[in-house]
């Protein structure tokens, strides 16, 4: 809820033509940030696409309440790794690939049903959670949406708090008024100038974000996002219908990336269920490879729950996993007893040859 200096603030802008002289930049900032931060957990549905290449595209179904993540990708034209350097691009005959990603309680779980093209089916890959996980470079603060601009592959690595923390550097800060919209204008270094167009009117949601970057030889990068909003169906105050992210070299474009939401549900009550293995539909008797458990066991989802498959003394590392300290001693233990008997029998029998007298 809005404290009485937030409602001053939205006052002042909306009924006094003086208002932006009154107003600080860091007011507006704060009050941008502030109404974002009321999301705990969130659904989004959308589709993201390239415009240089419109056959690929990324359909998204998004769940998380900030400790748990999970994330439904269904795409075309987008190889990830398998997480042991490989690749697995779909052998379906639309050429669409799925994955499904998931963290939750210290794991995270990565399932691609798909084959690799070699025929070959991936086992589910279950690992210790931590900044390197299988598929952490998918998941993303919806909050810092139309505040960096930035396409979707790169916005993994922004979230509000860091934002914050960004924007509380920017020097040179003002805001002048464009229609119904104020803009805020910064800038990071004598080479970088950033902007943001907010509606004060609309919740202090954004329209539009840029970076102009200008190098030493001259030449002008700009980054952008404008974020458009419908009129008849609202789908959140601050959270846009479509998204468009454009990026210009010297005012030539060189990218754009289109976003179309189909849904935004704010703040759902989203049990531990859905991040569980077993909401990921994963086919009963499918192999998973289970990197958090020490044993060198196989396991095989029964439907229910992880069974072991192979017993632990004659079970073979899945690939990427890592053998016991023991393995390896036991096995350079057998390569120099080895080494030594051979030359111990070498040796022994050099010196019976050379003990023989010429008859």
């Amino acid at each position: 809820m809005a404290g009485p200096r937030s409602l001053w603030v939205l006052l002042l802008l909306l009924f006094s033509s003086d208002a932006v002289a009154e107003v600080t930049p860091e007011e507006i900032l704060h009050e941008i940030i502030e109404s974002r931060r009321g999301l705990s957990s969130w659904k989004i549905q959308m589709k993201v696409t390239p415009e240089a290449a419109p056959e690929t595209f990324r359909d998204i179904v998004y769940y998380s309440n900030f400790d748990s993540k999970r994330l439904d990708l269904r795409h075309r034209g987008h190889f990830y790794s398998t997480g042991d350097g490989e690749y697995a691009p779909p052998k379906s005959d639309d050429g669409v690939h799925t994955r499904k990603v998931v963290h939750h309680q210290g794991a995270s779980i990565d399932f691609t049903p798909d084959v690799t093209p070699d025929g070959r089916q991936l086992a589910v890959r279950i690992s210790p959670m931590d900044d390197k996980s299988p598929g952490g470079k998918l998941f993303f603060d919806p909050r810092v949406v139309g505040l960096v601009p930035l396409p979707f592959g790169l916005l993994y690595s922004s979230d509000i708090e860091s934002f914050e923390a960004w924007a509380g550097k920017l020097q040179e800060l003002e805001v002048s008024r464009e229609g119904d919209a104020l803009v805020l204008s910064g800038t990071q270094s004598k080479y970088s100038k950033y902007q943001l167009w907010c509606e004060p009117g609309n919740g202090f949601r954004v329209v539009k974000v840029a970076i102009e970057s200008t190098f030493p030889q001259g030449t002008r990068l700009t980054q952008s996002v404008e974020l458009a909003f419908s009129r008849t169906q609202n789908l959140h105050p601050w959270f846009p219908e479509s998204l468009l992210f454009s990026e210009t070299r010297d005012g030539v474009v060189i990218d754009r990336e289109y976003w179309e939401v189909a849904s935004f549900d704010p703040n759902p009550n989203l049990s531990d269920d859905v991040f569980e293995l077993k909401s990921l539909a994963v086919p009963k008797g499918m192999s998973v490879v289970d990197f958090r458990k020490r044993s060198l066991s196989s396991w095989t989802w029964d439907g229910e729950k992880l069974v072991e498959t192979v017993p632990s003394s004659v079970a073979t590392v899945p690939s990427g996993g890592k053998r016991q300290w023991y393995v390896y001693a036991i096995a350079a233990f057998n390569l120099v007893f080895g080494a030594i008997f051979i030359w111990y029998y070498f040796r022994r029998k050099g010196r019976r040859g050379g003990d023989r007298t010429p008859s």
